[in-house]
């Protein structure tokens, strides 16, 4: 990760995605049931200490509404965590307060949002968000790998060495489709989802083609962890 912080200037990136034996990452409007058994989740939540940021998207934080710490350790760290909310659909989905991300060391959030979203965000909830030393990364878009880039370069100026992309679906492919990604870790679960409300954790990925190199493969009770660089 340092090496690559040295030579780009830009954190190394990682993507962190559980999936069905068949790609699948929820059904719809059902993000929170588990797809991957124990293990493989403890292991997850281990790879965190690896990672010095995180970053989710706009539906994870509405749907999950995660901490994005390390629970396990007897020493709590609290990694940077990062909110990609363009248009601050997430901010404003819930009161300010019952967000886990503002309960613990709210000062380690970025939110990323576009000038024009925060502008209409109401000023009772722009003041709250502030008096909790919310970080906050104003965006514009001039093309679809902007946004990404601008994170990216942010992070770099901060001395941030890597950060790990933990969802959803709509981030990864963001992510991916913008050639950001620099290793991928994917823990497959050996379960098979039938039905037309399943979301895939490729769907609309606009790139025809993506190559793993340097895989390794680990069994994680029933499930399957598969690393590779990208």
């Amino acid at each position: 990760h340092f090496q690559w912080y040295l030579k780009n200037r830009r954190p190394f990136v990682g993507i962190k995605v559980a999936t069905s034996l068949n790609g699948i990452i929820a059904k719809t409007g059902d993000s929170r049931n588990w797809i991957t058994g124990e293990r493989a989740r403890s292991y997850g939540h281990w790879l965190r200490l690896h990672y010095d940021s995180i970053l989710i998207g706009a539906n994870t934080l509405i749907q999950d509404n995660p901490s994005l710490n390390i629970r396990y350790l007897k020493d709590k760290r609290t990694p940077l965590r990062i909110v990609l909310d363009p248009n601050a659909k997430a901010l404003l989905s819930r009161p300010i307060d019952l967000n886990n991300l503002i309960k613990i060391e709210p000062q380690k959030t970025i939110w990323c949002m576009y000038n024009h979203a925060w502008n209409n965000v109401p000023k009772h909830t722009r003041y709250k968000l502030e008096s909790y030393g919310v970080q906050k990364l104003h965006l514009y878009k001039k093309s679809k790998s902007d946004v990404i880039e601008q994170i990216l370069e942010h992070l770099g100026s901060i001395g941030c060495v890597s950060m790990l992309v933990e969802g959803g679906g709509f981030t990864w492919r963001k992510f991916l489709d913008a050639q950001k990604v620099n290793k991928v870790h994917l823990f497959q679960s050996p379960q098979i989802f039938g039905g037309n409300d399943n979301i895939h954790w490729t769907d609309k990925l606009e790139k025809h083609k993506f190559k793993l190199k340097n895989i390794e493969l680990s069994k994680l009770g029933e499930d399957l962890l598969i690393e590779g660089s990208l």
